[in-house]
């Protein structure tokens, strides 16, 4: 699973461009829970209770009918067109439904309705830069963010951002801060596991991994069988990937694709060098 990045919210609001684990029912489990909305299972959305029509209509986005949502929200907006809320919930609607044009500009405008909560905005916008594979630009913004804030979700995305740039290190030492800000949030969890792999430290990623609970995750199996290839434990490593389903996201094909290359190339490797020791123990 690529690591995703968050819209961040005013209240709870969020999307998410690429997400880890399905929807988290536990509060405790959620280290953005204050801040992210893209997380909520449907039972922790149907417990959230607002009268604001236009926060009910972000739910409905949330909930996957993203028409209904939009229609609640801009039947709003002569009472809320001068609240940036408006504009943000709007905008998250757009981005969950992909139309990525509207939701800049419904992001644009709230940006200018209060410089207070320009910070939300501006990370909303950053966010579609890196889905528009914008990356300097996006981890630009999310630099910018975190000097500005001490709400987790820019430095979540800045983390994310790094990583898409291969800035291993930048990223590894911002999910070490999000991981000691909560252990349970597997998202965090996974961040760091990933990176610390990809640094060489095999055997804590696989410490690290091994806490996710749902250990039959396409790019959980992936971090695991890359560790287990760091370790050279190539057979195990092979049976790992094997594990994965059918319907892989793309970034976890390509790069279980280029790992199962790998390996492949290791057992053969080994199974020559066998074949050359057995031929010079018969001589």
């Amino acid at each position: 699973m690529k690591l995703f990045l968050l819209i961040f919210p005013l209240l709870l609001i969020s999307c998410s461009r690429v997400v880890l684990t399905n929807k988290i029912e536990a509060a405790k489990n959620d280290g953005l829970k204050q801040e992210s909305f893209f997380r909520f299972s449907s039972n922790r959305l149907e417990t959230i209770k607002s009268k604001n029509l236009v926060d009910q209509g972000l739910i409905k986005c949330h909930q996957g009918d993203t028409s209904e949502g939009l229609e609640i929200i801009k039947s709003q907006y002569n009472n809320d067109k001068e609240k940036p809320q408006y504009w943000n919930n709007q905008g998250n609607c757009f981005f969950l439904s992909n139309d990525y044009y509207k939701a800049l500009w419904s992001y644009n405008i709230g940006s200018t309705k209060s410089k207070k909560l320009n910070t939300v905005a501006q990370n909303n916008i950053g966010v579609i830069l890196l889905n528009q594979n914008n990356t300097k630009e996006a981890l630009a913004v999310f630099s910018e963010l975190v000097k500005k804030t001490k709400n987790l979700t820019p430095l979540f995305n800045l983390a994310h951002a790094y990583l898409e740039m291969g800035l291993i290190q930048s990223s590894n030492t911002l999910f070490k801060k999000l991981y000691h800000k909560n252990r349970n949030d597997s998202d965090f969890v996974f961040g760091l596991a990933l990176t610390e792999s990809l640094k060489g430290n095999y055997k804590y990623s696989s410490g690290l991994i091994r806490t996710i609970q749902d250990q039959d995750k396409d790019d959980v199996l992936f971090v695991n069988a890359l560790n287990l290839y760091g370790l050279k434990q190539y057979e195990q490593a092979q049976l790992t990937l094997e594990k994965q389903g059918l319907v892989l996201a793309l970034n976890v094909k390509k790069s279980s694709q280029k790992l199962h290359s790998l390996i492949e190339a290791k057992i053969k490797e080994m199974e020559k060098r066998s074949q050359n020791n057995r031929a010079v123990a018969n001589k």
